[in-house]
């Protein structure tokens, strides 16, 4: 899983304090380090002074550019760039008295050029509304006006005057007015580092690929350098965190698909959890643009119900069910109960056979049989939900049991002791979402 960190105060003052002083150029796909004397890192992959970047695992269409996902470990970042539909109710602030709110700010645009952004506010009453935007970087106190009060300014069109992080808050009032309202939000702005990459190497010897490409390079004198820190060293309070560089390089035209505008290196992490600094200086050394990014390296343990044949089948179909059933901002109680929703409405009721072939266990062939039909009997519907409920990450049991005064054969879930029925649910028009059971009917194991 790879996490996109923003900057915190304490890192941004480790990242500044590092600085590496080398001299490296860059040629046919391999990296030449003049120097490495620097006891701070670990550095194996420069022990040989060059190593070389296989043409397999510098498949470009392996690894595209990484653009921000918004799925940031910073709360604080929640409602930052995000699409117009995702602020809800909730997100409003109002004017006293006024019919008059503002859910957030919507960036629209953000490169080089420019940052744009609009506030998203309902006035349905149509109040003439001043804004005023300001702005101040994360590692800064002091906020600067953009834009004063004016008239009809829900838009913000900036150019910021350096790279880094930016709290954007915009202020809205009914013209003439004291009383405001206010939100922000936060928006990385580079002016030089365009793109960024760090995934899997699938060329020979593993490891990881990591690369950052600019909009430019004028006449070559840029000097590229990635760092990586070691996260659980820098908890551990020790005085060197950080365990791989590449040092500054310079890069010649030809040297890759951006034509001198592109960086690659590939390292070997043992398991933890590391940050990368993508670190861009101008001719003369000085530090013009910076990029830190978040990941781990931790192995997955695979729980046994996933180590099957019959669940590699269907595990395709779980996660197409998920993927438009549930959202990351859900909690796995909301994805639980969605999930729950679209099996009762999703899938028809059949009989089914219940023989399955000796590579499925019953509960897989039933989930199956229901996925890739559309149809099936009351153990393909908890067979469903019952997987569902496991990859959402909840302890779930698929049972197999009778139902009712008369004790027909059913199928059924349960989630800490409490009964989910989705294929009763459906046909009975009852609620079946997480009841004890003899309420209303009663399983008979």
């Amino acid at each position: 899983m790879k996490t996109y960190l923003k900057m915190k105060k304490g890192v941004a003052a480790i990242c500044t304090a590092c600085t590496i002083i080398a001299s490296f150029s860059c040629f046919d796909n391999k990296v030449y380090a003049a120097d490495d004397k620097d006891e701070g890192y670990k550095n194996s992959d420069f022990e040989s002074k060059y190593f070389e970047i296989s043409e397999e695992g510098l498949d470009t269409n392996a690894y595209p550019f990484m653009e921000d996902t918004g799925e940031d470990s910073d709360s604080s970042y929640s409602d930052s760039n995000g699409s117009f539909d995702e602020f809800t109710e909730e997100d409003k602030v109002f004017l006293s008295g006024a019919d008059v709110s503002l859910s957030g700010i919507y960036i629209t645009e953000n490169d080089k050029d420019h940052i744009v952004a609009g506030a998203v506010v309902d006035n349905p009453l149509g109040y003439d509304l001043e804004y005023r935007w300001i702005a101040c970087l994360k590692d800064d106190d002091a906020w600067s006006e953009i834009s004063p009060w004016a008239l009809n300014m829900e838009w913000l069109d900036w150019t910021p005057e350096k790279s880094g992080d930016y709290a954007i808050m915009v202020m809205v009032r009914i013209a003439g007015e004291e009383e405001y309202i206010q939100k922000e939000t936060y928006a990385e702005y580079h002016k030089h580092i365009k793109d960024k990459c760090q995934t899997p190497y699938l060329g020979e010897g593993g490891g990881y690929l990591i690369g950052f490409e600019t909009y430019d390079n004028p006449n070559q004198e840029y000097q590229y350098e990635m760092i990586v820190m070691d996260l659980s060293l820098l908890a551990a309070g020790s005085p060197t965190p950080w365990i791989y560089t590449t040092g500054q390089l310079r890069l010649l035209p030809g040297t890759d698909p951006s034509d001198g505008k592109t960086m690659w290196t590939v390292w070997q992490p043992e398991y933890g959890y590391y940050l990368t600094l993508f670190r861009l200086h101008d001719a003369t050394g000085e530090i013009i643009d910076e990029v830190c990014y978040g990941f781990e390296n931790i192995p997955v343990v695979k729980k046994s119900w996933e180590t099957t044949y019959g669940y590699s089948v269907i595990e395709p179909y779980l996660d197409d069910i998920l993927r438009v059933s549930t959202n990351s901002s859900m909690s796995d109680e909301q994805k639980l109960r969605s999930a729950y929703l679209y099996v009762v409405n999703n899938f028809t009721y059949r009989s089914l056979s219940a023989n399955h072939p000796a590579e499925f266990t019953s509960a897989e062939y039933y989930a199956y049989k229901t996925m890739s039909t559309g149809y099936g009997n009351c153990y393909g519907f908890s067979a469903v939900f019952y997987y569902l409920a496991l990859k959402i990450g909840y302890d779930a049991q698929w049972y197999c049991g009778s139902v009712g005064t008369r004790k027909d054969p059913h199928g059924w879930v349960e989630i800490g002791g409490l009964i989910y029925d989705t294929e009763l649910e459906r046909y009975n028009n009852v609620n079946l979402y997480g009841v004890t059971n003899g309420h209303p009917y009663k399983y008979w194991y």
